[in-house]
């Protein structure tokens, strides 16, 4: 944090702060890592600076990026139940990261199986050769984990799994619904 000196006069506000964010790279790092799903929706919002209605303007941006697709999207956190993305649209998603320049910065972000993050707890008997980084959804009626495998000496493979409109609680859903998940992926 800055404090900086000011100058008063009687027809300019007072600057008391200046507050320097963290890098935009650090930030989606976080919100990755540990679910911040605040700051999804903080993006999106940035997303649509200059609207009237910026959290949908900025949701029409993320749109813009798959035309053909079929996206319920309606906030940034994905914790609306009128956010709905298929699991084969993640996959294509993923296989669009696969090809940027800044893939890498992108699957570091994500939680690690058994080591950090959403997943610290979970996929905790994966066996040595393996890898498992992956990002959580979970609100009341879904569940969903998408991520990567990466396997040594053989091609990663991509995944996303989804179960929606149960009636379970989350804390009902962690027991009967996220092992068989952590089941199928592993």
């Amino acid at each position: 944090m800055k404090i900086k000196n000011i100058e008063f006069s009687e027809t300019k506000g007072q600057l008391i702060l200046t507050h320097d964010s963290p890098p935009l790279e650090e930030l989606i790092h976080l919100m990755l890592k540990h679910s911040i799903n605040h700051y999804g929706e903080t993006l999106v919002r940035v997303l649509g600076i200059g609207a009237a209605d910026n959290q949908a303007a900025g949701v029409e941006k993320i749109r813009a990026l798959f035309p053909d697709k079929n996206l319920s999207i309606v906030d940034g956190s994905g914790l609306s139940n009128d956010t709905r993305v298929t699991t084969a649209t993640i996959i294509q998603l993923f296989d669009y990261i696969n090809t940027q320049d800044w893939q890498e910065k992108f699957w570091s972000s994500l939680p690690a199986a058994g080591i950090d993050g959403t997943l610290k707890t979970r996929l905790t008997s994966i066996p040595g050769d393996l890898q498992i980084i992956a990002k959580t959804g979970t609100h009341t009626g879904a569940n969903i984990l998408s991520g990567k495998i990466i396997r040594k000496d053989k091609p990663n493979i991509l995944f996303s799994i989804a179960v929606y409109h149960h009636n379970l609680s989350v804390g009902e859903a962690n027991v009967n619904i996220v092992p068989m998940i952590d089941e199928i992926v592993l």
